[in-house]
């Protein structure tokens, strides 16, 4: 049995929406480079689509303010370049963004990413391909049954790579919701 997010958020049209996540919903800069990879060329590859999407963002990305509520208990309010909600670990062709997750284990990984000017985000991509993303001093990370955020401002969301809609959202797990028969 494999674990499964559900997702409400809020839609491109202001109303709110409901889905389900299998792998990484996350919000933040993450929502703007979806939704620019959705829209280019792929002839060099999905990875270097989200490598040129994710430089393309930096380049005018000046970050969310976000309220995040973890599990009723915890409040954080941070400028964030992006906050990725993991019941996988990889996202966007092999950005390895929540190395702590388990599909099965019942619990999501919760990784916050601090605003990022773009030469440090740059300079730090290496670590978000090669599982050292927890050893950035701008990184925390949490595991949590429930996530809600807010945003004054627009900020954008992504559900399994798809550019669905913005905040509020609302994450929480289903614990082994899907039976996974294997050979």
């Amino acid at each position: 049995f494999i674990d499964l997010m559900k997702v409400r958020y809020t839609a491109m049209d202001g109303q709110s929406a409901l889905r389900y996540s299998i792998n990484v919903t996350s919000f933040g800069m993450g929502g703007a480079v979806a939704a620019r990879a959705n829209r280019s060329s792929k002839i060099f590859g999905g990875k270097a689509a989200f490598i040129i999407a994710t430089l393309q963002t930096a380049l005018t990305f000046s970050g969310n303010v976000v309220t995040l509520t973890l599990d009723d208990s915890q409040t954080i309010e941070a400028r964030v370049t992006n906050v990725a909600v993991g019941n996988g670990q990889y996202h966007g062709a092999g950005m390895w963004v929540c190395p702590g997750a388990a599909i099965d284990d019942g619990i999501l990984n919760l990784t916050i990413i601090r605003y990022l000017p773009v030469w440090e985000l740059v300079r730090s991509l290496p670590l978000l391909y090669n599982g050292g993303i927890y050893r950035h001093p701008r990184v925390e990370s949490y595991g949590v049954k429930r996530v809600v955020a807010h945003s004054a401002g627009p900020t954008l969301i992504e559900i399994d790579g798809e550019p669905l809609g913005r905040l509020p959202i609302e994450i929480s797990v289903l614990p082994g919701a899907i039976r996974v028969l294997l050979p």
